[in-house]
């Protein structure tokens, strides 16, 4: 291809599309990865497990904040109240144990 500038253009387009392709790759290959297994969580959660699973439920985020917000968390910036950790997350209503997990491995940025 001579180096005109349409030339130059196309070649430019071209990367941009195959950066876009290797992104869009990428994030597939991150929703088919597995989650944390319960025992890493277990460890970052340091006993609030046992809370988590017993707890009455239908509950909503802010009820579990509430009751729990003090709680400990291992961070990747290390340890973090419950509260902090979840203060960005939206505030809905969790049906189930596995729900409260799911909301805390999005929280510590584990999805």
């Amino acid at each position: 291809m001579a180096d005109t500038k349409r030339g130059r253009e196309k070649q430019a387009a071209n990367r941009e599309r195959r950066q876009r392709e290797r992104e869009l790759t990428e994030e597939l290959q991150r929703w088919e990865e597995e989650e944390p297994q319960p025992a890493d969580l277990d460890i970052a959660l340091e006993g609030l497990v046992d809370e988590i699973e017993t707890h009455e439920y239908p509950v909503s985020t802010s009820e579990l904040v509430a009751e729990y917000g003090d709680h400990e968390v291992f961070t990747l910036d290390g340890w973090e109240p419950l509260e902090e950790l979840l203060a960005e997350s939206e505030d809905k209503t969790h049906h189930e144990p596995a729900d409260v997990r799911k909301q805390v491995i999005k929280a510590l940025g584990r999805t």
